[in-house]
């Protein structure tokens, strides 16, 4: 697909993404751009206060660390 054809439609473009899931690729003189559909993450609430007070520091320095899971 062209950038000016995607210029001139690019809510119509970003609807056909986010409906198929299927990414497009739009090509320019300079190289090629990549319209893919993306999900935010989670968000993840905060610990409660004391409840990783029962691992030790370096249980928990691992984890955070991508080492050995807890």
């Amino acid at each position: 697909m062209s950038a000016a054809k995607v210029r001139a439609s690019f809510g119509r473009v970003t609807r056909k993404v986010l409906k198929t899931r299927k990414p497009v690729i739009v090509e320019t003189r300079e190289g090629a751009v990549q319209i893919a559909p993306y999900d935010a993450a989670e968000e993840v609430p905060p610990a409660p206060p004391g409840s990783l007070g029962k691992f030790s520091k370096e249980e928990i320095w691992l984890h955070n660390h991508f080492g050995e899971s807890l």
